[in-house]
């Protein structure tokens, strides 16, 4: 079966399954399918970069993308990044497209290594966790 999703590209190159498209989404202005809001953060897969998606692109996939599909190799994580400044501001939501077998204990041991540049709080903090950001 192919399946129809939305792909966040890297500026590495490396393009992230992230929501299936809708007719909705086939707009100018896409939105997270998940809250109708912006597009949150993507944990890139090759590089381990954090980055915002400027632009999504519709292709086609055999396999799907789990929690959507049941049973597709991919599963959406969503991650949090709590803000630095310890002012209860809302944390940075992340999304990681990974493996459906992947534990949480890889992904938490994985999210130490993410990097990231301009990456800011919703009041506008900029973070430094965990550290090495561009």
């Amino acid at each position: 079966m192919n399946y129809l999703l939305d792909f966040a590209t890297c500026r590495c190159g490396f393009r992230t399954p992230i929501q299936p498209s809708t007719p909705a989404t086939e707009a100018a202005d896409r939105r997270w399918i998940e809250t109708g809001g912006e597009l949150p953060f993507v944990a890139c897969m090759g590089r381990k970069r954090i980055y915002k998606p400027q632009v999504l692109e519709s292709d086609a996939s055999i396999d799907g993308l789990s929690p959507y599909h049941p049973g597709a190799p991919l599963h959406v994580c969503q991650e949090s990044i709590e803000c630095a400044e310890a002012l209860h501001c809302l944390p940075i939501t992340v999304i990681a497209v990974r493996s459906s077998d992947t534990i949480v204990e890889d992904l938490q041991q994985e999210k130490t290594e993410w990097k990231g540049k301009g990456l800011k709080c919703p009041r506008g903090h900029v973070q430094s966790f965990p550290s090495g950001w561009e």
